[in-house]
């Protein structure tokens, strides 16, 4: 757990961290997968628990597009405040997909194999 960045609200950013080593979500076994969220469940719960955040952000950044700079799956867990103007995870975007786009990708995830 890293409880040292006084930069974070609060001052609380726990990661989650799996034992067995494996780069990338995807690659986590079933059995691993759910320990992992498990565990980002209970810790979610302890920083609500500890200092009363008004949101929690909760990621895991995977491969160079998205800025993954520890080769080793991750879950972070950051206490959020209203204007702490800390990691927008998205940026607002123009494009609103239709109800057709959206059901056009839910086909194509259905379809791809677990």
């Amino acid at each position: 757990m890293d409880l040292r960045q006084p930069t974070w609200p609060e001052g609380i950013h726990v990661l989650v961290v799996p034992r067995r080593h494996v780069e990338q979500v995807d690659q986590l076994e079933p059995d691993d997968a759910g320990a992992l969220m498990n565990a980002v469940v209970g810790v979610a719960r302890s920083v609500k628990s500890l200092c009363a955040p008004e949101g929690l952000s909760v990621w895991s950044s995977n491969g160079p597009a998205a800025f993954q700079e520890v080769p080793h799956v991750h879950m972070q867990v950051l206490a959020r405040k209203h204007g702490d103007g800390l990691l927008r995870i998205y940026a607002e975007r123009p494009h609103h997909p239709t109800t057709t786009e959206l059901a056009q990708v839910a086909a194509k995830l259905r379809s791809s194999p677990l």
